[in-house]
């Protein structure tokens, strides 16, 4: 009884865990700045855009915006957590955590771009 108990648990957790699965977000950007590569400050307007969780290691981007169809996989580190996650990128940094992304993106090329976006689990 206590094996059948014990495993009981086991899958629940294992389900609770990986909630996120599958999950899609729906987006609003509540701040896009940057600087471009000649110094100058630079804002555009804010946008909205979804992602999706395809596992553990995958978000994908919706069509459209600044993020149009972007699929950021395990390049780099990559820590999923419970409805949070963390992905460092050679060019990029992105963090959701308590309903917020923030992204970060530095490119010699174009100059430096941070955005900050409230997101909502889709129902």
């Amino acid at each position: 009884m206590k094996y059948v108990i014990f495993l009981t648990i086991i899958i629940i957790s294992y389900n609770v865990s990986h909630a996120y699965i599958n999950e899609t977000y729906d987006c609003k950007m509540k701040n896009f700045i940057g600087i471009d590569k000649d110094g100058m400050p630079k804002k555009w307007r804010e946008q909205r855009f979804s992602f999706k969780w395809k596992d553990d290691f995958t978000i994908q981007f919706g069509k459209g915006g600044y993020f149009d169809n972007l699929t950021s996989e395990r390049i780099g580190w990559f820590s999923a957590h419970k409805d949070s996650f963390n992905i460092h990128h050679d060019i990029y940094i992105m963090n959701y955590a308590n309903k917020s992304l923030w992204f970060s993106h530095v490119n010699p090329e174009s100059g430096i771009i941070n955005i900050h976006a409230d997101c909502k689990k889709r129902k």
